[in-house]
């Protein structure tokens, strides 16, 4: 793994409290797919990151927008409270987009807004792509590149660079504990609050971010390394013509993921609009939460 962040194989959570709204199970793609449901209005469909995340790091925060539209959270397969007991089949970026799908189709949803951060700004990109008919606008906030390995060296470099003394310290004898070696999940904890903190402008905001980590964490961690092979080397700048929809692109000018990207992606979209959040790292809906959420507003809106 190159670098803790921003891998795309990280899975991590900390316990955080749980929104009110209707949550389930719903069998698609012959995988069970965690699903909740708040508020009311037009939906909108929201993609979490990771590979490995699932979507509690979104709330309460984006409770805001849950007076004007209808929240559908996803938890990915192998992620959250999803199916993990997969097979290699079962595991490639296809199945994950045509989840999406799935779900909305389920859910009865009608044409729908996708809302999707980081990892799962990929996975939005995909499914506008290839779900031309069922979108209505596209959201992605501070996404990975559509291309492995693009801007690697310089986001290593500026992960590196942020860490304290004291954070470094920290996260050393952590990695190198007999309880992390165990698989012992509080220290597993204690390990992502670290890295956590190097994405925001703020770190003090490290608190604020709620994470669920399952208890077959290390069972689906597993299951997630069936990708690795497919995420070694892939380029989908191509499929990004496809998406003719409009898109709004939304990226914290903190962010170790560089705006440069941001700005690839505007240019390969053809009815983009690109803005920088200043003052906010990964997670632009914690520090600048009014500034996030009223972009938005005003987006869907339109």
């Amino acid at each position: 793994m190159k670098y803790l962040i921003y891998s795309l194989f990280i899975v991590f959570a900390m316990n955080g409290p749980v929104a009110k709204g209707q949550e389930r199970l719903v069998n698609v793609n012959n995988v069970e797919i965690n699903v909740r449901t708040i508020g009311k209005g037009s939906p909108i469909l929201i993609v979490h990151g990771g590979p490995g995340l699932n979507h509690s790091y979104f709330l309460p925060h984006f409770k805001e927008l849950e007076s004007k539209y209808q929240l559908v959270f996803i938890d990915q397969r192998a992620c959250g409270k999803s199916s993990g007991n997969l097979d290699s089949t079962q595991m490639t970026i296809d199945w994950f987009v045509r989840d999406i799908e799935a779900v909305r189709k389920e859910l009865k949803l009608g044409k729908v807004s996708v809302l999707a951060h980081s990892w799962g700004g990929l996975l939005g990109m995909l499914y506008a792509a290839r779900y031309p008919q069922n979108i209505r606008s596209l959201i992605i906030s501070n996404s990975v590149s559509p291309k492995q390995g693009e801007y690697d060296q310089q986001i290593n470099q500026t992960v590196s660079g942020r860490y304290s003394y004291e954070d470094s310290t920290l996260r050393s004898q952590t990695i190198n504990s007999k309880a992390f070696k165990e698989g012992d999940l509080e220290v597993y904890k204690i390990l992502f609050k670290i890295s956590f903190k190097q994405t925001f402008k703020e770190q003090a905001y490290i608190d604020s971010l709620n994470l669920y980590l399952p208890s077959d964490f290390h069972q689906k961690r597993k299951t997630l390394d069936f990708m690795s092979k497919e995420l070694a080397s892939y380029n989908f700048y191509p499929q990004l013509k496809r998406i003719k929809c409009r898109t709004l692109i939304i990226h914290g000018d903190y962010d170790a993921i560089p705006v440069d990207l941001a700005q690839n992606l505007n240019r390969s979209i053809s009815l983009s609009q690109l803005f920088v959040i200043s003052n906010a790292g990964h997670f632009p809906f914690i520090e600048q939460k009014r500034v996030f959420f009223d972009l938005i507003e005003r987006f869907i809106s339109k």
